[in-house]
């Protein structure tokens, strides 16, 4: 059988508006795939050489990119090997659904979760919250540049305001 997808694999990701976006595979790790998203969103096709020169839309996340490529959602279109790779960090915590505080956090290394304490230092708050992203979330985040709720919020402010259940 065939892999899916190999680490270096650029892929496209279709949005509204007949426009595109790329990313990379960039390693697997015990969580789930690892990605990069170019800050390139475009209607026009793009030649890898100009797509891996742009900067990052943000930081690295995790996400069901077997399940995005194996449905057809999105598609690979190159490779281009991953040189020097640097596990990211991630943060998480666990946190009070009903009062949307945040408990005790933790910085993730790819091996294990590091407890940082009860309040996430400002050094860490530009880090990506550790969650595997729904490729949809992922599209969203693209379209949007808004880190899907909840996690924006509790890294920014250490709480969320709590959404109200559909009655």
């Amino acid at each position: 059988m065939k892999a899916i997808c190999k680490v270096g694999d650029i892929f496209e990701i279709p949005l509204k508006d007949e426009r595109k976006a790329f990313g990379q595979f960039l390693f697997l790790s015990k969580k789930g795939p690892i990605i990069q998203i170019f800050d390139l969103v475009s209607k026009r096709s793009i030649a890898v050489d100009e797509i891996i020169t742009k900067g990052l839309l943000f930081p690295p996340v995790i996400t069901g990119l077997y399940a995005a490529l194996k449905d057809g959602i999105w598609k690979v279109v190159d490779n281009v090997p991953v040189i020097n790779f640097v596990h990211p960090l991630f943060v998480s915590t666990l946190w009070n659904e009903k009062t949307g505080e945040a408990g005790i956090w933790f910085l993730w290394d790819g091996q294990k979760d590091n407890r940082i304490g009860s309040f996430l230092p400002e050094k860490y708050r530009s880090l990506e919250f550790l969650v595997v992203w729904n490729p949809k979330d992922i599209e969203r985040r693209i379209e949007t540049r808004e880190v899907p709720y909840p996690y924006g919020d509790l890294i920014k402010k250490n709480r969320f305001t709590p959404r109200a259940k559909p009655g």
